[in-house]
């Protein structure tokens, strides 16, 4: 049996297939050179689709318009989720119910963009999906439409919801108001 040791073919060729997998991964290997040359990491956000995005924003929507605030809280992205407590969240967004009922909604975009994250200071890489909303006021014949954009950042390999930064401003002090779930 023929050991794998320094400057043995099988050692460059093993070394060759971890750095093929570790690049496809986006991972940089310990010692990689660091020049302008390098090609840019693959990121969450560039290997996750903009239809999962449109997917996602989609599921979510129904999630909190059933006010299913506890599923809804669990694509919400991981610092916001430190910020506001599943038992908080669920409280404050049941106790302050969006005042007209969601009549449709459809997906208009989606694109990739640099996503403003409450509670963090530099723009992320994510997805920016805009939706026309319809809401019922007073009647159907008479729907209250607009459209919106909604940002979605990727988190452990899925893309998660933003609190806006109102939102976050509300849970980091530990408390909920009668403002609108949004």
């Amino acid at each position: 049996m023929s050991r794998i040791g320094p400057n043995t073919r099988s050692h460059v060729a093993v070394i060759a297939a971890v750095a093929s997998v570790a690049i496809a991964l986006g991972i940089t290997l310990p010692g990689q050179a660091h020049g302008s040359h390098k090609a840019a990491p693959r990121t969450a956000a560039t290997t996750l689709t903009l239809i999962a995005a449109a997917d996602f924003l989609r599921a979510q929507v129904k999630l909190k318009n059933e006010g299913r605030w506890d599923a809804a809280w669990q694509g919400l992205y991981p610092l916001h989720q430190r910020v506001a407590l599943r038992s908080t969240f669920d409280y404050c967004e049941a106790t302050s119910p969006f005042p007209a009922k969601l009549q449709s909604f459809r997906v208009l975009s989606a694109r990739r963009s640099l996503v403003h994250v409450a509670g963090l200071r530099q723009l992320v890489p994510g997805a920016t999906v805009t939706l026309r909303v319809d809401l019922a006021w007073y009647g159907p014949r008479d729907p209250i439409t607009f459209t919106h954009a909604f940002h979605l950042v990727p988190a452990r390999g899925h893309w998660t919801w933003l609190l806006s930064d109102q939102r976050y401003r509300i849970y980091e002090r530990a408390g909920c108001t009668a403002a609108p779930a949004v």
